[in-house]
Order: C-alpha cells, then sequence, then structure tokens
C-alpha cells in the first residue's frame, strides 16, 4: 500500500533539552505525511520550525530529502525557558502538531543586568523600590548564581549607602538601602562584578532635596558705608540635612549683626530656597562685624565672613566727654567733642575747629579745639569765672549740626577773696530804716558768692556817718544783712563801702539819697536886719521848715509860720505859708523903735525856732507930736503933768 498525497507535518525526533547557545544534541526531524499521518516521498519541501516563546537564533530551516524527512540538526535557542515546545510548517502543508516540551536553559554567567532599574528619590532617603540586578549569560538569561557581590556606581557624586549587594540563589541582587545624599539630576547607574560585564548605565534618575534642615550663606555680607544698601546682596540658601538646595519657598528668614543692629532689610522670604537680602542697611559703624541668619524649626547660618561698615560723610557733632563740676577759674577736666555721620557714626575728620559755649554766662578760656585725624576734639582748659548751677554747654562748628546741650554741671566759688554788693542802698528818709535791707556777700575773686559764716563787715558812707546798723556778720552762705541802716543827715549821690579784715573791700555801692524827714521844726535861715521903724525890711527874714534832725524839709508847701518880736508888735508881714520848705518875710514893718530886739518863728505842731539874732528899730524922720505921760486928775489950781515928744 503506498501512502495518500502529502498533507501535513509531523515530528520524528522530539525536541529535546538544551543549553541556550548551543545546537540539540539529536537533530530534530520532521517528516511529511498524508492527511493518515503516513510517511510521504516528498523532496525538496522546505520546513520551518517555530517556538512557542521567544525564537530560534539558528537552524531553523531545512529541507526534505527524497523520503520527505527534514532533519534539523543545528538548531539553536538562546532564550531560556522551560514547556517549551516547536511548530513545524511548510507552504501548502498543514502545520505540525506541538511538540514534545523540552526546555533551554541559561548558559553560563557572562553579564550582569539591571531587572528593577532606579528611580527618583529624596536625598539620603532609600530608594522606594529597591533597584534589583541580575547575573544572566551573554544572551541575557537569568542564571542561577548565588553569593555574587555587586557593585553599583553612580554616574556622578557618590553612593552613600546600600551601593553592594550578594546575589541570591536565583543570581537577583537587590538594593533595598541604596541612599545618595547629593541631590542631582539625570544619574545613571552601572553595576558590576568580579568576573562578569557590568551592567548599565540605568536608566537616568533624579535626587532631590531633603527637607529644610539648614541655612547657609551663599553671597556673605560686603563692606558698606553707614545708612546705604550693601552690595552685592546677601544670599542665604535653605539646606536639607545633606547640603543640597531645596525649593523651599515662601519662608522668613531674619538676619541678625553680631554688633549694633540693621536699620532695613533684615528679613526675606525664600524662593526656590534662597533668600536674597537686596536691601540691607546698617546704620551702626563697626569693624569686623558678622551676620548670622535665622528662620524657625532651621539650623542657623553663621557666623558670616566679616564686614566693615565705615561711616557716613560728617553731619553733626556729639559731646563725648560731658562737662563736669569745677571751681570759677579752674580748668574743666577735659570735654570732648566728636565729628559724627548723620547716625551718630564718629566721622574721622582733622583739622575743624570747635567752639564750646555755656547756657549762661561766657567761657573766659579754652572755648575752642581743633580735632584730631579721628575727628575728636580735646577741650583741656576750659575755665569759667562766674559761678552757676544747671549749666550746660552747646558745641558749633562751621557746616555742622551743632551738639548739645550736654549734661548739666555747676561752676562753684573759689576761694573768698572781697566783698560786694548783693542788695544796693536804697533812698530813704533821714532817721528810718532802709525798706530793702543791705546785703553783702563774700566773694571769690570773680565775684561768685562765697560761704563763710560769722564775718563781721562794716559799712561806711561816702560822706556823713551812719547813725546805726552800720555792723553784720555774715551767715553761713556768707551774706552778710544789714536790716536797721539808719542815716540823720540828709544828702544826695551818698555811697556805702564794705570791709571785713582779711578780704578786699567792696568799693562803692550805688549812690542813693537821704530825704528829710517829717517837718518838725523851725529854722532861721536869713535872720533879721536893722531897719527904720515902719520901713520893710531891706533883706527879707527867711524861716526854713526842718526835721528832726536839722535836715531842710524842701518839700513843705503848707506850714503857716507867724513871726513875733522880743519887745512890742510886728506891725504887718509877719506870717507866711512855707513855699519848698521856705517862708519868706519880704515886707515885715515894725513901727516901735527899739534896740536889741529878735524875732521867734512858730507853725502849728511845729517846734518854735530858736531866737533870731538881735535887730534895731530905728525912729523915722520927725513928724508930730505925741503926748508921752498923759494927764492925770488934779485938783482945781493944780498944776497939771505933762510929757510931749516929737513924732515920725
Amino acid at each position: 500500500m503506498t501512502a495518500g498525497a502529502a498533507s501535513k507535518l509531523g515530528f520524528v525526533q522530539q525536541p529535546s533539552g538544551v543549553s541556550a547557545g548551543l545546537a540539540m544534541t539529536l537533530p530534530v526531524t520532521v517528516q511529511v505525511q498524508d492527511s493518515f499521518g503516513n510517511p510521504v516521498s516528498s523532496n525538496g519541501v522546505t520546513v520551518t520550525l517555530a517556538i512557542s516563546a521567544g525564537s530560534i537564533a539558528s537552524g531553523n530551516s531545512a529541507t526534505t530529502n527524497a523520503s520527505g524527512l527534514a532533519t534539523f540538526s543545528g538548531i539553536t535557542i538562546n532564550t531560556a525557558g522551560t514547556g517549551l515546545t516547536l511548530t513545524a510548517a511548510a507552504s501548502g502543508l498543514t502545520s505540525s502538531p506541538a511538540s514534545s516540551a523540552f526546555a533551554v536553559t541559561a548558559a553560563a554567567a557572562n553579564k550582569l543586568a539591571f531587572v528593577q532599574q532606579p528611580s527618583n528619590v529624596v536625598a539620603g532617603a532609600s530608594m522606594t523600590l529597591a533597584v534589583t540586578v541580575q547575573v544572566q549569560d551573554q544572551f541575557a538569561n537569568a542564571v542561577s548564581s548565588s553569593g555574587v557581590l555587586v557593585t553599583l556606581i553612580s554616574s556622578a557624586g557618590t553612593i552613600n549607602a546600600g551601593s553592594t549587594a550578594t546575589t541570591t540563589a536565583g543570581g537577583l541582587a537587590t538594593f533595598s538601602g541604596l541612599q545618595i545624599d547629593s541631590v542631582a539630576s539625570g544619574l545613571t547607574l552601572t553595576a558590576s562584578a568580579t568576573g562578569l560585564t557590568a551592567a548599565g548605565p540605568s536608566t537616568s534618575f533624579n535626587v532631590i532635596a531633603g527637607a529644610a534642615n539648614t541655612l547657609i550663606f551663599i553671597q556673605g555680607p560686603s563692606n558698606v558705608v553707614a545708612g546705604a544698601t550693601m552690595t552685592p546682596a546677601v544670599t542665604v540658601q535653605v539646606q536639607d540635612q545633606f547640603g543640597n538646595l531645596t525649593s523651599d519657598t515662601g519662608r522668613t528668614i531674619t538676619v541678625v549683626p553680631s554688633s549694633g543692629s540693621i536699620a532695613s532689610g533684615n528679613t526675606a522670604n525664600t524662593s526656590s530656597g534662597v533668600a536674597t537680602f537686596n536691601a540691607i542697611k546698617i546704620n551702626t559703624a563697626g569693624n569686623g562685624i558678622t551676620l548670622t541668619a535665622t528662620a524657625s524649626g532651621l539650623t542657623t547660618a553663621g557666623p558670616s565672613t566679616s564686614f566693615n561698615v565705615s561711616p557716613a560723610t560728617a553731619n553733626k557733632l556729639a559731646i563725648i566727654q560731658n562737662p563736669s563740676n569745677v571751681l570759677a577759674g579752674a580748668a574743666m577736666p577735659a570735654v570732648t567733642v566728636q565729628i559724627q555721620d548723620t547716625f551718630g557714626n564718629s566721622a574721622p575728620s582733622s583739622g575743624v575747629t570747635i567752639t564750646v559755649t555755656p547756657s549762661s554766662g561766657a567761657i573766659s578760656a579754652g572755648n575752642t579745639a581743633t580735632t584730631s585725624a579721628s575727628g575728636l576734639a580735646t577741650f583741656g582748659g576750659i575755665t569759667i569765672d562766674t559761678a552757676a548751677t544747671g549749666l550746660s554747654l552747646n558745641a558749633s562748628a562751621s557746616g555742622l549740626i551743632g551738639a548739645g546741650p550736654s549734661t548739666s554741671f555747676n561752676v562753684t566759688a573759689a576761694a573768698a577773696s572781697k566783698l560786694g554788693f548783693v542788695q544796693q542802698p536804697s533812698n530813704v528818709a533821714a532817721g528810718a530804716s532802709m525798706t530793702l535791707a543791705v546785703t553783702v556777700q563774700i566773694q571769690d575773686q570773680f565775684g561768685n558768692a562765697a560761704t563763710g559764716a560769722g564775718v563781721s563787715i562794716t559799712l561806711a558812707p561816702s560822706a556823713g556817718t551812719i547813725a546805726s546798723g552800720n555792723n553784720a556778720s555774715t551767715v553761713a552762705s556768707g551774706l552778710a544783712t544789714f536790716s536797721a541802716i539808719k542815716i540823720n543827715t540828709a544828702a544826695t549821690a551818698l555811697t556805702l563801702s564794705a570791709s571785713a579784715s582779711g578780704l578786699t573791700g567792696s568799693g562803692a555801692s550805688t549812690s542813693f539819697n537821704v530825704t528829710a524827714a517829717a517837718a518838725s521844726k523851725l529854722l532861721f535861715l536869713q535872720g533879721p536886719s536893722n531897719v527904720v521903724a515902719g520901713v520893710s525890711m531891706a533883706l527879707a527874714v527867711t524861716v526854713q521848715v526842718q526835721d528832726q534832725f536839722g535836715n531842710f524839709v524842701s518839700t513843705d508847701n503848707t506850714d503857716v509860720v507867724t513871726l513875733t518880736v522880743s519887745s512890742g508888735t510886728i506891725a504887718s508881714g509877719n506870717t507866711a505859708t512855707a513855699a519848698l520848705g521856705i517862708a519868706t518875710f519880704s515886707a515885715i514893718k515894725i513901727n516901735t523903735a527899739a534896740t536889741g530886739l529878735t524875732l521867734n518863728a512858730t507853725a502849728s505842731g511845729l517846734t518854735s525856732s530858736p531866737t533870731s539874732s538881735t535887730f534895731n528899730v530905728t525912729a523915722a524922720s520927725a513928724n508930730k507930736l505925741g503926748f508921752v505921760a498923759q494927764p492925770s486928775n488934779v485938783a482945781a489950781g493944780a498944776a497939771i503933768s505933762l510929757a510931749v515928744t516929737v513924732q515920725v
């Protein structure tokens, strides 16, 4: 019986297990068959083998011989696997059923390969998915190979932990603690092991910064002029614990100087991990200053590199060493005045003339000084002669704002040297005490009040004498008070002088007047002169109104003065009213001739005047007869006795 027509293919020699890359030991054979499975002689049919998984590297095609048998003697499969099957196909024929199963085992260990690629990771943290590396044969088949030490290397920087791992029985090395501290992007890994081809580079990955942890100065401070903006701008970086720049944004950072304070621009907010301080101004000059940067919850940065703040332009004066208490006429301990900028920093400026003036009075010496190179003027010889309390000093110089007032100080009197009037004498009525008590002060050589109790001081007038109250003793303050000075003699432009043992006299006081007291008595100023009876005296008689001390009362305009004669009567002109203290009798007439007459003056309430000088009244020219003795009663026939005289 012969086979039918060729219909299909069927395996005669099934595949056997083989190592990757090696030809199967027994050739696989495939027969052309009829529909019933009988071999069919069919020469030259091209048969192709296909594998159930992967691919056949070589030997997958063969041509049938005359008996219809195709022999595959060089089948090579590179991909390891188990339960593999082959199928055979040829044009016009039904493909064969699957062959029996077989396995392709890995070849000898040859290289390493990444199975789990690296992923993005936070600096200092382990990757979420552990990197795994496989030992493989040359065809990338996993090779069971335990105990192989595999090392990972980063394309940049270093791996800080977990860079080595040992393979398990399956030839897999797992890196579960891989840690990289430095931020980087586009990193790759390579894996190496002794005797094997290295794996890599891996797929790229990024190391991103960890949580904000520390502040670091990137652009440190630079030298700056007081009040000016510092350039370049100071920058502070927010870093994680490994020193990587973070993406921290919106965090407030504050910079603080090691001395003084920042006037403005001491805070800035972060943007992508950087805070830029572009408006730092420091008003206080200084050298070797550093900055520290702080933010809540972060490690402080600093100190920074040191820098200097130099003074701004000279602007004003300041009293550095204030004045102290001093004796009048003595040199004060040195006062110093500094030239400063507008912020109060010392501004070096040599040769500037500075003048100090007191709040009252004057400086007698040492009120000017010239600045040194540092801008400091030292007043080593300030002398003030006038004692005072609560004084202060002001300092001035051309083109600069003045300084002051200084702290207050006192100038006390020097040693007692002389006397001086404090309360000058005032006008006074004769015999009365001055309304304001005269006071005399013990003084130093400059006229300042000096202390000293119990010093006896005597007053003397420029003319006449003081009736009482011309002596007084000083109290503790050195003041002698003359509260009962009385001068009885009226005078104008009098002065007083004061003297005391061991002290220079006061000199003349201001002038004053002693006026008459109240009208008290009368006194003939122009006495009577000889006169002819019935004729007015040639010289008017004048009577002066005086006080009790004999002083002329020139203000009396009211007293009526009456004259009387020592014998007889005054025919006319015997009364007159005082005018400016003088009663003038210009029309006195006495008709009765007499010799050795005197006048007396009286006024209501006043003591009568002393008797005037004597004068005579002589008879006028003969004019008539007059009885000297009148007739008296007589007896009739008796003689009558008569006396008749010639009269004027």
